[in-house]
């Protein structure tokens, strides 16, 4: 029986994506790798100074994680990726357009999972950030509790061909 397959898990900062990627990898014994990592690993000695660097070095780590990917479909191994991939209209890289390629290419089973949340938790997250960084008090955010069992929903980011094939 054919195992191979690719668990692609995408959406809002601060959702769980992280936690269920770890956990699910454990679970399935099999690796996962995680987009911020790989931006952490590539930029560890380069400072970020302007918003077109970090969309440059957004790039470089997609493609990194990419390539880290393509070797393990090449050799028939089941993975897990995770990442807030962005659709075509927001970056210059159709995103979404690579992983359907590899999927294609190497004929993968996929799995899409979706991490929707409450985004005012991200935005104060962001809030808090800001305010670390500007030396001030942090702003509340309002009502920034979130419901754990309905953020968790499937995505069709990807056509029909590539779903449900696990």
């Amino acid at each position: 029986m054919d195992c191979r397959a690719i668990i692609v898990i995408g959406g809002y900062l601060a959702s769980g994506k992280s936690t269920f990627a770890r956990r699910l990898s454990k679970a399935l014994s099999i690796p996962y790798f995680v987009k911020d990592t790989f931006k952490i690993a590539i930029c560890e000695s380069v400072q970020i100074t302007t918003r077109e660097e970090g969309s440059l070095f957004s790039a470089v780590t997609f493609d990194a994680m990419m390539y880290v990917a393509e070797r393990l479909m090449e050799t028939g191994n089941s993975l897990i990726i995770e990442g807030n991939f962005a659709p075509p209209s927001l970056k210059k890289v159709n995103e979404s357009g690579v992983i359907e390629a590899l999927i294609s290419k190497y004929s993968y089973r996929s799995l899409t999972y979706r991490f929707t949340g409450d985004r005012r938790v991200g935005q104060g997250l962001l809030c808090y950030l800001s305010a670390l960084k500007l030396q001030q008090a942090p702003t509340k955010a309002s009502n920034s509790k979130w419901d754990r069992s309905t953020r968790l929903s499937r995505n069709r980011t990807f056509p029909e061909k590539y779903h449900d094939r696990l």
